[in-house]
């Protein structure tokens, strides 16, 4: 190696091996943070210096240590010096004051001291912030910051004192921020339930909030902790958590610290859970298709109108509601929100392993009652992912009609003349006609294309002869059991946080069942379609 390349390397390794050590070993000997800064700063420009002058030590941790201690036992000699002066006489009996000239080191130093300064304001909480940068950078006396924040001064000398005392021991520290500062992980969720604010989604699509979420799950945390954790100063981070807290996705603990209000399940809580829905669907599947053509037979029985739609999508509909009821026979939502809602979230982090293909369906509904309507309700199951390849045949423009739409469609689904219907429901009827929810049949009458079921007529019947039926008494048990399972695997990861609310995430984690069940028919040959979506509309009252 030539000298130029050696210099570099141990320039380089002085630069990231001494400076903290070479700190802390000055202030213990000067006792004064400031006068540590400035024997380190006469250490390091010596050790530089030599090294550039091409001395190579034998030993060099050694030999920077006895330049240390050269270096300091010159500055206690200097002190002594100085002390013993007498002060200078100037004439006129005036005292020069202002500062000598600043040297390029003096300069250094001071710019370093600011930018640490700034950094551990930035994680400083709001309490002690405020009062340092109203003083020290705004020039506010300290009786009027007093009387800005309704405090006596006493309180704010008193938190001045602390927050110069926090900000000298942060200063000394190496600031190390962790993973998420630079590489921001990425989850995503579900949630279920009333939404009438759009939360919890319209709170969870940026990376901070996402990211406070993870490092704040089952793991109660500061603000500051937070704050060090991403990489973001604190009072955006302090924004951010009231959003959350506001939102109900985040809560404080006993001990005010912040805690994530749901559980993300990890990834390998997932596999463990999609391997117990892989084999309950792989056991299951054909039974459950069976009960669902026997779901179908005893519609067919008691008249229920299938719309347009062909055998075997009454019959994928019908497997679809069987399988959403066994497993959410003990399904509760936990929370009644804030916002008048009743929903609840749950964050998965991404790539989980799942050995058989998925195809998921989302459950949407949309509903109407009044005075003088009975309660009319549109329920489905669409695609969740319009790119899919395999359920792709699109029925309906959009997922369900609009709820102020409900009424028309329960008249012709009752038998109304459309002959009789107002101006304003004849423009509903071109727009239901538009979106796939009417057909006009050649006679020009109206046909709602979709499983229409009279409730208390023929879902009560549907309901009783359902569960008469031996081979649905063993798909509940199998059910029950996967449930168990299920939980069981969450249960670990729960801890003491959410095991009062574990029955919905156990449903939400079972639910890999019908992602690979709807799949499992179509690929084995017993769903022979396409569709997209399978509805009903359900007349009640």
């Amino acid at each position: 190696m030539n000298d130029a390349a050696q210099t570099d390397t141990l320039q380089e390794q002085f630069a990231r091996e001494y400076p903290e050590k070479l700190f802390y070993f000055c202030l213990k000997r000067t006792g004064d943070p400031h006068e540590a800064e400035d024997l380190a700063s006469d250490v390091t420009l010596h050790v530089l210096t030599a090294l550039g002058r091409g001395v190579r030590p034998e030993h060099f941790p050694a030999w920077v240590w006895q330049i240390a201690h050269n270096r300091y036992c010159a500055w206690a000699k200097e002190k002594r010096r100085r002390a013993d002066a007498l002060a200078p006489e100037f004439p006129d009996g005036e005292t020069d004051l202002s500062d000598p000239e600043p040297t390029p080191e003096e300069t250094l130093l001071h710019a370093e001291a600011l930018r640490l300064l700034r950094r551990e304001l930035a994680f400083t909480s709001a309490d002690y912030r405020h009062i340092v940068v109203a003083y020290y950078f705004d020039g506010v006396r300290l009786s009027e910051i007093a009387d800005r924040l309704g405090l006596p001064d006493g309180t704010v000398r008193s938190k001045l004192h602390r927050a110069r005392n926090l900000l000298k021991e942060g200063m000394k520290m190496e600031r190390t921020f962790e993973k998420r500062s630079y590489q921001p992980e990425e989850i995503f969720f579900t949630a279920s339930g009333y939404q009438p604010s759009g939360l919890p989604w319209r709170a969870i699509q940026r990376k901070i909030p996402k990211n406070i979420l993870c490092a704040a799950h089952n793991n109660p945390c500061t603000l500051e902790e937070l704050a060090i954790e991403l990489g973001v100063a604190l009072p955006y981070i302090e924004e951010e958590a009231q959003l959350l807290l506001d939102a109900e996705l985040l809560r404080k603990t006993e001990d005010g610290k912040l805690l994530t209000n749901f559980l993300i399940l990890s990834k390998d809580v997932q596999e463990t859970c999609n391997e117990l829905c892989c084999a309950f669907t792989e056991q299951q599947y054909e039974t459950l298709w069976a009960v669902a053509g026997e779901c179908v037979r005893i519609a067919e029985e008691t008249n229920v109108p299938f719309g347009t739609y062909p055998p075997e999508d009454v019959r994928m509909y019908f497997g679809q509601m069987l399988l959403q009821t066994l497993l959410r026979r003990f399904y509760t939502l936990p929370y009644h929100r804030a916002d008048g809602g009743n929903w609840g979230v749950v964050g998965f982090e991404l790539n989980a392993f799942c050995r058989l293909p998925q195809t998921a369906f989302s459950n949407n509904l949309s509903d109407y009652r009044s005075d003088k309507v009975p309660l009319t309700w549109w329920e489905g199951y669409q695609v969740a992912n319009w790119s899919d390849k395999v359920f792709c045949q699109t029925r309906y423009t959009q997922d369900v009609p609009n709820s102020y739409c409900l009424p028309l469609l329960r008249a012709v689904a009752e038998g109304a003349d459309p002959a009789t219907f107002s101006a304003v429901e004849r423009e509903q009827v071109e727009l239901l006609l538009q979106q796939g929810f009417l057909v006009r049949r050649e006679d020009g009458s109206l046909l709602v294309d979709a499983i229409v079921v009279s409730r208390k007529e023929q879902g009560d019947r549907l309901a009783k002869a359902l569960l008469e039926l031996p081979a649905y008494a063993s798909l509940d048990k199998a059910a029950a059991e996967l449930k168990d399972r299920v939980r069981d695997a969450l249960l670990p990861l729960a801890g003491k946080y959410f095991r009062d609310e574990l029955d919905y995430y156990t449903t939400i984690a079972a639910l890999t069942t019908g992602k690979t069940m709807f799949r499992l028919w179509k690929d084995r040959g017993l769903y022979h379609g396409a569709s997209s979506r399978f509805c009903s509309l359900e007349l009640h009252g």
